[in-house]
């Protein structure tokens, strides 16, 4: 069986910091989730395209074509040089395939922790399981004055920056960034960071669920317990002195695709402009990632042809043969990922 692209159904995730807008604004299908008296968790990421760790609710589904109702694990795993091609196979502990990408939405509705994540080489170094966590965010929206905090201020480490914390607000040290609708903003593993409040936005990342927490805000987790802070962890996954990025250009309005990301893990091009026959340049030794941020009546042509609402996802397989475009009805505003070229260790 040639592989054709298919869609991909979300999965809720709750947050504590986390709120409703992924379930009105990007998600309205979904059932929201909750806790056992029955009241309304708060929603702070939806994972569109994941294969993470071993809880089979946490790996996507798939909800179109021949494959509809299997997990995309046990599809790729069945064929994994043509669902994820030979440049896009990650290979996990137990010598089998796995994806090595993540890619969700995030709705912040309240500050999430000052926190960071491990590198590959660390986690090897330290004799961990699993990947590190490189990722880059896409601002979808936010609300007037927001920000996110993106590395210490000259002068500040880790050590000053944790004892100014306990016994002031949790900003003094960092670096403050205003963000807007369009930033992208690139976040390496090592570098320290927090998105602020009233931020909705796309994230593409290695298929890691590892966060060490530096800071919380003094708040509990959905259990009503204080949620750990991964103090010694953090020290080691701090560079001596880092460099923090600040948000990218604006991505300029236009009949093209623009090169955001092209990084050691992943690339991320962005097409923000007209919606008619938008050509997706693809590299066939990888699987792709479509996302659909706006576009009203788009559809993916080739393959056996998908329409997408705005928040949709496509997993475009290494194996897709046809040329394949985007139509819609008025402006599209899209998501093309692939994996990168890791250099070898």
């Amino acid at each position: 069986m040639i592989p054709v692209p298919f869609l991909l159904a979300p999965i809720p995730v709750p947050r504590v910091w986390g709120g409703t807008r992924l379930l009105t604004d990007i998600h309205p299908e979904l059932d929201p989730p909750l806790d056992p008296s029955g009241e309304l968790l708060p929603v702070g990421e939806t994972w569109e395209v994941s294969d993470v760790d071993i809880d089979p609710a946490l790996h996507s589904r798939v909800i179109s074509g021949a494959h509809a109702g299997r997990s995309l694990r046990a599809v790729f795993r069945e064929d994994p040089m043509g669902i994820l091609g030979k440049a896009g196979i990650a290979i996990g502990s137990d010598g089998a395939p796995e994806l090595p990408l993540l890619f969700k939405y995030i709705d912040a509705c309240e500050t999430l922790s000052v926190q960071v994540h491990p590198s590959d080489g660390l986690l090897r170094r330290l004799g961990r399981p699993g990947r590190g966590k490189s990722e880059s965010w896409v601002i979808l929206d936010a609300a007037p004055g927001a920000r996110i905090y993106v590395g210490f201020e000259e002068g500040w480490d880790l050590a000053r920056y944790v004892a100014a914390a306990r016994t002031g607000d949790g900003v003094e040290g960092l670096q403050i960034v205003p963000v807007e609708r369009g930033n992208v903003v690139e976040i390496p593993a090592g570098l320290v960071h927090a998105i602020g409040g009233g931020i909705l936005l796309a994230e593409i990342q290695q298929s890691s669920d590892i966060t060490w927490r530096i800071h919380d805000w003094g708040r509990v987790g959905l259990d009503n317990k204080p949620r750990p802070l991964h103090l010694l962890e953090a020290a080691q996954a701090i560079p001596p002195d880092p460099t923090p990025p600040c948000p990218l250009p604006e991505i300029p309005i236009g009949d093209r695709w623009t090169r955001a990301i092209d990084g050691r893990y992943f690339r991320l091009d962005i097409w923000w402009g007209p919606g008619i026959e938008i050509p997706i340049i693809r590299r066939g030794d990888r699987f792709g990632i479509l996302a659909l941020l706006e576009g009203a009546g788009a559809r993916l042509e080739g393959g056996e042809g998908l329409s997408v609402s705005p928040g949709g996802v496509i997993f475009v397989p290494a194996g897709t043969r046809e040329d394949l475009k985007i139509t819609a009805d008025g402006p599209v505003w899209a998501l093309w990922i692939e994996p990168g070229d890791p250099p070898g260790d």
